[in-house]
């Protein structure tokens, strides 16, 4: 099959003649323009053997077309010859300096066209043939061999320091080729392929890819600030909407030249393993320590098979209390290597690396089985034993038969699955999300506890809570650490603490050292304790001996919530009851009562504006401390409504004074219906129902003043109901007839009459007004005489065409015993 050629001129006879003599040996593609040419090569650059370009074009000229097609590494390998009459040695040097090839120099003789080409296609696919056996067919970057062929090329003659060797990978490659399937594990590794060829190619670096999903860099120094995870992540190298790709990446500023290429990847190697599998740290530059962390790992590994068949591993368990009764709960089963020569090894000198070589789920099954052991020992010698909480890594829960291996060893050791409690750290949900609850939800569905280990020291915390239906979680009190001068550790925790529990997740805080961070985990509800307070981590015969016979199994617990109602429907933005809370409820709010404390957590939409006006935020609303404003006596008369209504389960409604609230007069009356939604401990949760009533309440406290004080009645009422925005009305009942004695301008606007019509013809209060309910307005009266108000909807005779509420108020009760009522008429 003949080769193909370009040829780019905008002169028509000269793309002609070199049509004429090259196409008997090659397929002739033409562009008399810049544009067309670089079109042309876009889509032909897999087939194209060489390009004839002209220098002078109009629009884009041959220079340019020459820097664009070197500057993309999918065809910068193109010959590109230049045929021009231009023979200044200048535009050659810019035209070499660009990239070109070779030249042929107008007019041109056909043999030396054709010679021309020819040697340099031939040169071109002889490198292609070096290039295919140094490159990687997947990635196109260089093989293993190749790249340290070119590190050692490279730094030959360079001085210390000049170069950096940099190793990186995928996190958890292989369960991307398990979980998405090796095409997809492909297309992945040729993209990152393409990203760091054209990154090297900025840096005048080199790439190469050693083995599977490891890839190494050299590059200069100078460069250390180049970001390899910002390139990769640009090319949106994503598994879902959930799962980002993790990278690890080691590096080695090459100070040691003696060494071969290999020993100085495998430094940035040391480097990139030690970040290996962590959520806060991607990056590392090789050190001294590290080399003798590599050896120390090469005798753990070589030795970690006959440790586990020798039952050389432990079991150790650390107890966890109550503290507000000092009683144990149960206890976390921890491992130690009891090694014949080196004594006991702490988990942290090999479990990472038990994780990087998958021997960790080896180790795991083991510890499991020895657990499920001491249950049932501790079952048959008639003991109660608590549960004990084994650890599950993320690799663990990745294996085919993780689910049945668990199932087995419950059911081969006949314990109950309470007794055994699944602990997952929290950073093992930081990939594979999906999956992993998937899995999690399937051990809660058998009957297993689910705990949250090290929980709030990953980045998405308040994502595990909301993805993960996990019981249990621990504390991570790392929060406590430091100089906080802030106590916003403090207020993190108290944070915490307060959401799980309202989500009915039990909260233990491990880590524990000192009395005075119990007291303070106490004091904001979080008495479930484990750390060296109480006791350290200890053999199975001292764990037995401090069991006893006691111990109490109270690691659990649910809010208890009004029957029939499900409170979490009021979290759920999506639900019905949020429509209905937002919408229809009025001013209507869900706070929190613990002790005296009252926070806001959710207002309704309506809420700000109709109890405190427009210029009340929702934002400032939610930061009120509303404790601190709330009268003494009101403060008791609320506790005591509040313990009411959690009694009769039912609402009950008081009239509550407020001092100094935001856009608000000096004091504040609100009125307000409350129902306990759920109670955790101390704590209640309480939707409220509230009404601004302080217009009305000031105004029935100045009436019933005054008429003590035996002022006019007269020039107290024009004085006050005149600058009453709302219809209001005094009257009387003598002997069974309800007589008015004064009213406001807006109470005879919505009667439909003036004070004048009415004097000319009087009415009787009944006339004017008429309850909607059937009951009788002498009985309303009747219901205000024990000193409450009476609010209830009503409709005007005569008036407007619109449903009112009518509050009516008991205010002074003269020496004839003849009662004066104040009577406020509203628009719904």
């Amino acid at each position: 099959m003949p080769r193909k050629v370009l040829i780019v001129d905008d002169n028509a006879i000269v793309r002609e003649l070199l049509t004429g003599t090259l196409r008997e040996d090659y397929d002739i593609l033409e562009a008399s323009n810049g544009q067309d040419a670089l079109s042309l090569i876009h889509r032909n650059y897999k087939i194209l053997s060489a390009v004839l370009l002209d220098i002078v074009m109009p629009g884009i000229d041959g220079y340019e077309v020459l820097r664009r097609v070197r500057e993309n590494f999918l065809f910068a390998q193109l010959p590109i010859i230049i045929i021009t009459g231009n023979e200044d040695e200048q535009a050659r040097v810019k035209a070499l300096s660009l990239g070109a090839n070779d030249f042929i120099i107008k007019p041109f003789n056909p043999e030396i066209v054709r010679h021309c080409l020819r040697n340099n296609i031939a040169l071109r696919e002889t490198a292609s043939i070096v290039n295919a056996i140094q490159k990687d067919k997947l990635t196109g970057v260089f093989n293993r061999e190749a790249f340290f062929e070119k590190v050692t090329h490279a730094i030959k003659d360079k001085r210390e320091g000049f170069y950096i060797l940099s190793s990186f990978d995928i996190d958890n490659f292989k369960l991307v080729n398990d979980q998405y399937g090796a095409e997809r594990g492909d297309e992945i590794l040729k993209e990152i392929g393409i990203t760091i060829r054209a990154e090297m190619e900025k840096l005048s670096g080199v790439a190469g890819r050693i083995s599977a999903d490891n890839f190494a860099l050299l590059y200069p120094e100078k460069y250390r600030d180049f970001d390899l995870i910002a390139a990769l992540r640009s090319r949106r190298l994503v598994l879902s909407e959930q799962q980002i790709i993790a990278f690890s990446i080691g590096r080695y500023v090459i100070t040691d030249l003696s060494l071969p290429a290999s020993a100085l990847y495998d430094r940035a190697y040391i480097a990139k393993q030690s970040v290996k599998g962590r959520y806060d740290k991607h990056l590392a530059y090789f050190d001294e320590p590290m080399l003798e962390k590599l050896v120390l790992n090469q005798q753990i590994t070589s030795e970690m098979e006959t440790a586990l068949r020798e039952n050389q591993f432990e079991v150790w368990f650390q107890p966890q209390f109550n503290h507000e009764n000092g009683k144990l709960i149960g206890a976390e089963a921890l491992v130690r290597w009891k090694h014949p020569k080196k004594g006991i090894i702490s988990p942290g000198d090999f479990i990472s690396l038990f994780e990087q070589t998958g021997f960790v789920y080896e180790l795991d099954k083991y510890v499991w089985a020895r657990v499920c052991a001491y249950l049932r020992k501790w079952l048959d010698e008639g003991r109660d034993p608590l549960p004990v909480s084994v650890n599950v890594s993320r690799y663990d829960i990745f294996c085919d038969d993780f689910i049945d291996v668990i199932v087995g060893l419950v059911e081969e050791y006949n314990i109950p699955m309470d007794l055994l409690r699944l602990e997952i750290t929290e950073s093992a949900f930081s990939t594979s999300t999906d999956l992993i609850v998937k899995i999690v939800k399937q051990l809660i569905n058998l009957g297993f506890t689910l705990e949250i280990d090290d929980f709030g020291s990953g980045y998405s915390s308040l994502n595990t809570l909301k993805n993960v239906p996990a019981q249990v979680v621990k504390l991570d009190m790392r929060f406590l650490e430091g100089d906080d001068e802030s106590q916003r550790g403090g207020n993190i925790l108290e944070s915490i603490v307060r959401m799980t529990k309202w989500l009915g997740i039990t909260v233990l805080a491990e880590g524990v050292e000192e009395k005075n961070q119990a007291d303070f985990l106490k004091s904001i509800g979080c008495t479930y304790v484990q750390g060296y307070l109480y006791a350290r981590p200890m053999v199975a015969s001292e764990y037995e001996a401090l069991c006893g016979g006691a111990g109490i199994k109270e690691l659990s617990f649910s809010p208890q919530t009004v029957q029939g109602l499900d409170y979490s429907f009021f979290w759920n933005p999506d639900s019905f009851d949020t429509l209905i809370f937002n919408s229809f409820s009025g001013a209507a709010c869900v706070f929190e009562y613990n002790n005296g404390s009252m926070e806001m957590i959710r207002v309704s939409e309506q809420y700000a504006h109709m109890v405190f006006g427009p210029e009340m935020s929702v934002e400032n609303l939610l930061e009120i401390k509303w404790h601190e404003h709330l009268d003494e006596n009101s403060a008791l008369e609320l506790k005591a409504a509040l313990d009411h209504s959690a009694r009769i389960k039912k609402e009950v409604t008081g009239e509550y004074l407020f001092y100094d609230l935001p856009h608000c007069p000096q004091k504040t009356y609100l009125k307000c219906s409350v129902r306990i939604i759920a109670t955790v401990s101390e704590r209640m949760l309480v939707y409220c129902v509230s009404e601004n009533t302080t217009s009305h309440s000031m105004l029935v406290k100045m009436l019933g003043e005054q008429q003590q004080k035996s002022i006019s009645a007269e020039l107290i009422l024009s004085g006050v109901l005149n600058n009453f925005p709302e219809g209001a009305a005094v009257f009387t009942v003598k002997g069974g007839d309800i007589e008015l004695m004064f009213s406001n301008d807006a109470f005879h606007e919505i009667l439909g009459h003036t004070k004048a019509q009415l004097r000319d013809k009087p009415l009787k209060f009944e006339e004017m007004i008429e309850a909607r309910d059937e009951i009788s307005l002498s009985e309303k009266l009747k219901e205000s005489c024990g000193g409450k108000s009476v609010s209830f909807e009503c409709k005007v005779i005569g008036g407007k065409e619109r449903a009112y509420s009518n509050k009516i108020t008991l205010v002074h009760t003269g020496e004839d015993n003849i009662p004066v009522y104040l009577c406020v008429l509203s628009e719904i």
